[in-house]
């Protein structure tokens, strides 16, 4: 037998031994005991077979017989590999969930209030677009730099219209079949924009599909992980980057369902206050 083949064959053999050990240790209370012990007596030829002169076919035939034994005690499940996927995902789901709900989260800064410490979601509205900005090479440069080329086109004609959803800051353009009245709501479809970019229309007007509504390169803000552990151990000092919720803070312009990240400027017991015109 080849060098090569006689340590491919020895070291399939060392795992499959192994395996049959742990087979036979995690069931021999369940299985079926001529089960064991034909898998027991396979498991002695195929060592066997390593002794003295070693034969390709003996080996062959000794590593199939123990992997058919142990079929018997511990079947193989359907999609082996299918399920064996889905659980490490699972798991790892569980871990960063566990890990983000206690430890560590991550936030993205969505605008611009706390520049130059951190950045926010910028737009340029005055960017040609170059050879750069078509697939797949816009994916690339989206990874490198966090920048990318974003146009919006009308996907149905009608009248246009634009709201900003307060809860998550987001723009929208509206596109309905009637013209707006006081006498009843505007509905339509909506399509997302970034608020800086470069209008082609106005609200009011008449668009067609696929005329262009927008467009700018959208430069992507900072991304932060927030320590959730530090507070549980010591008082925040003044300076401090913080990230809190809005749920329990009644002013009207404060929006409930958010985060806020703001720098720690007072410490309880101080009043801070805008004298103008200081």
């Amino acid at each position: 037998m080849k060098w090569r083949l006689e340590r491919k064959l020895k070291k399939i053999s060392r795992q499959v031994l192994h395996d049959a050990g742990h087979a036979r240790r995690m069931r021999e209370d369940l299985a079926n005991p001529a089960d064991i012990a034909r898998l027991q007596q396979s498991e002695k030829t195929l060592r066997d077979a390593w002794e003295g002169s070693v034969s390709q076919k003996e080996v062959e035939e000794g590593i199939e017989d123990v992997v058919q034994n142990m079929d018997l005690i511990i079947p193989r499940r359907a999609y082996p590999r299918i399920r064996e996927n889905i659980e490490v995902l699972v798991v790892a789901i569980c871990i960063a969930m566990g890990v983000r709900t206690y430890f560590i989260q991550p936030f993205k800064i969505p605008t611009g209030s706390m520049q130059p410490t951190l950045f926010g979601i910028k737009v340029n509205p005055e960017y040609q677009p170059g050879w750069v900005d078509k697939p797949p090479l816009r994916y690339a440069k989206f990874i490198l730099t966090g920048r990318r080329y974003c146009e919006v086109r009308a996907q149905k004609s009608g009248y246009l219209m634009t709201k900003q959803q307060r809860n998550n800051r987001k723009w929208y353009f509206l596109i309905g079949d009637m013209k707006p009245r006081a006498d009843r709501p505007f509905e339509g479809i909506q399509q997302r924009f970034y608020n800086g970019m470069k209008m082609f229309t106005k609200p009011g007007t008449v668009v067609q599909a696929g005329d262009l509504l927008a467009r700018g390169e959208v430069v992507s803000g900072d991304h932060i992980f927030v320590d959730k552990l530090r507070y549980n151990f010591m008082k925040p000092s003044r300076g401090n980057i913080v990230v809190f919720r809005t749920d329990s803070i009644e002013h009207p312009e404060i929006r409930k369902t958010d985060h806020y990240i703001k720098r720690m400027s007072g410490m309880p017991g101080e009043k801070i206050a805008i004298n103008p015109p200081h």
